[in-house]
């Protein structure tokens, strides 16, 4: 995904982040913002899972 990796070379370039956002699905399921340890625990979770086993991004 090459707009993810121009965003990290240029974090700084708000304009960039913001398109890149701004393409994510309309149906893409949303999480709320974890306001607790138990819900950070949960998000924790949930990315585990998404990301595989052993934690790294593929």
């Amino acid at each position: 995904m090459r707009n993810v990796g121009y965003i990290l070379a240029h974090r700084e370039d708000d304009e960039a982040i913001e398109a890149l956002i701004k393409r994510r699905s309309p149906n893409s399921p949303t999480y709320p913002f974890p306001e607790t340890n138990e819900d950070l625990r949960e998000m924790e979770e949930i990315l585990k899972k998404k990301l595989g086993s052993s934690g790294e991004a593929v």
